[in-house]
Order: structure tokens, then sequence, then C-alpha cells
């Protein structure tokens, strides 16, 4: 009986663990500083551009999902870096970094 008790108590605990979905469109990301966290999973809603001047911090183990329908009228989702932006994203074999839709 307690083994079957401080199973469903560690499933309960994993699930309040679950990130929260953020949703990313173009008017979102700029020519500013920007991290994306592991405890959040981030979804493109169109074609997102980070612009010259802007920096992407992506740390180890973050999801980002493309909408396969975006509300922004694009017909496709993508993270776009521009001439002149910075993306600094390094996963590892453990907590790989993943593009997805």
């Amino acid at each position: 009986m307690k083994k079957i008790y401080y199973t469903l108590t560690l499933l309960f605990s994993f699930s309040l663990l679950k990130a929260d979905l953020i949703s990313v469109s173009d008017a979102d990301l700029g020519d500013g500083t920007y991290n994306w966290t592991a405890d959040n999973e981030y979804q493109l809603d169109g074609l997102v551009y980070l612009e010259a001047g802007g920096r992407l911090n992506i740390e180890a183990g973050t999801v980002i999902k493309a909408l396969a329908v975006p509300t922004t009228g694009d017909n496709t989702s993508a993270l776009i870096i521009t001439r002149g932006a910075q993306i600094f994203a390094t996963g590892t074999a453990n907590s790989p970094i993943i593009f997805t839709a």
C-alpha cells in the first residue's frame, strides 16, 4: 500500500512541474535580449524575427514548437535570426534543445 501511495505522490509532483506554454509571435521579439528557459515551452505563432541587435539565449532542455496553423495570417511558423542578431543555444546530450512542430 505504501508503494502505491509513494508512486501516486511522485506522479502528482511531476505533474506540477509541467512547463508553462508561452506563445511567441513577431510582435514579441525585436532588438532586445530574451531568455528562453527550460521550465517553459515556447510556441512560435507565425514568422518570428529576432531583429539586428537582438540577443536570444536558449537554455539547455528548452522545447520550442512551431504552430502548424498560425493565428498571425502567416502560412507557416519559424524563428528567423536576422543579420546582426545573435542566438546562444547550447544543449547537452541529457538536456537537448528541441525544435519541433
